[in-house]
């Protein structure tokens, strides 16, 4: 069982506290974010973790030795989402957490034995404009849906069994990387061709 921290992003929308700090590095009570979320699994016996970066990437380097985790550059944080990230680190995806880094963990919700593909979720009221989990009685995610009202809304935290990685999460990410690649490739044409006229 390993982890994978996605932490590559620009981490906009906390500016200005994130002009000179990643987002995974923004600390709470002292401490910065992503450091929670690595206790937590040391915690539970999950040693292997890879945590994606992109975005003043240097600043992870003290997380090597202080903790034992691997980090991958995206080199694209800026242009693409956590899809290139998580296709950046496809062949690890199997019997992994995957878990967004700008979660704030204030107990620790890993567990060691678990089997199955699973998307973790909190329930909050008077939600607005939030990312909803529809499941059937059998807890099977139906849908994501964007409301405001109550209910389970996403938590940034997923573990992927391996067969539910290697048939549909790798096809999916590959899928998605064709395509933002044609659409690079066509914009790139269209903007040469606008430059000659």
């Amino acid at each position: 069982m390993k982890a994978i921290i996605l932490a590559a992003g620009l981490g906009t929308r906390l500016r200005p506290m994130t002009e000179n700090t990643p987002k995974a590095l923004v600390k709470v009570n002292q401490k910065p974010l992503v450091e929670y979320q690595i206790e937590y699994l040391k915690e539970r016996g999950i040693d292997d973790i890879i945590i994606v970066v992109g975005y003043l990437k240097e600043q992870f380097d003290y997380l090597k030795e202080k903790y034992g985790v691997r980090l991958v550059f995206n080199d694209k944080y800026a242009d693409y989402n956590n899809f290139y990230s998580l296709y950046l680190v496809k062949e690890e995806l199997a019997n992994s957490y995957v878990i967004d880094a700008d979660n704030y963990l204030f107990k620790n919700m890993f567990r060691n034995d678990i089997e199955r593909s699973t998307y973790f979720s909190v329930y909050r009221e008077d939600c607005d404009n939030e990312w909803f989990l529809v499941y059937g009685d059998d807890y099977k995610v139906q849908d994501i849906i964007v409301d405001s009202k109550n209910g389970r809304i996403l938590s940034g935290v997923s573990f992927w069994d391996a067969p539910t990685a290697e048939k549909r999460l790798l096809d999916l990410l590959t899928r998605h990387m064709q395509v933002a690649s044609l659409l690079t490739s066509i914009g790139t044409t269209w903007l040469k061709t606008i430059s000659k006229n």
